[in-house]
């Protein structure tokens, strides 16, 4: 591996922990214009950033305190693959479901992928049954 490929990879990893420890778990989502590129896609919906953010201040609304956990980083050059955990109360409405007043967990595996030192594409695949049973009380 070059120098230059070990020297992004590193500010990359670094990128993507910001992401989790101060965009969405400190909900500082001005740091989107330096995060994300101006045409990021979450793609798992095909929303750009606005759609991110909107979805994230949902995620803070019903799970005030809400904590992301980096459990595993890891990648090489433009691409970067995360493994985390959400912890959370879920006090209020989220996705049409009311509160259950009951902590959550949910876990995801997302790539990121970076352009011009920024995130411009993201993939994430999670637990959506088990999160949906959690968010119905089950």
């Amino acid at each position: 591996m070059s120098v230059a490929i070990a020297d992004s990879t590193a500010s990359h990893k670094k990128m993507a922990h910001r992401f989790y420890d101060e965009m969405l778990n400190e909900a500082n989502f001005a740091l989107a214009d330096e995060l994300l590129t101006p045409d990021f896609v979450n793609h798992a919906n095909g929303s750009g950033a606005e759609g991110l953010i909107a979805f994230a201040r949902d995620l803070h609304a019903a799970f005030p305190g809400l904590r992301f956990t980096v459990e595993d980083l890891f990648g090489e050059g433009d691409r970067i693959a995360v493994r985390w955990r959400m912890d959370g109360k879920h006090t209020g409405t989220f996705l049409g479901n009311p509160p259950t007043g009951k902590e959550v967990v949910n876990r995801a595996n997302v790539i990121f992928r970076f352009k011009e030192d920024r995130i411009a594409d993201l993939w994430i695949q999670f637990d959506g049954l088990g999160f949906s049973k959690q968010l119905k009380g089950e």
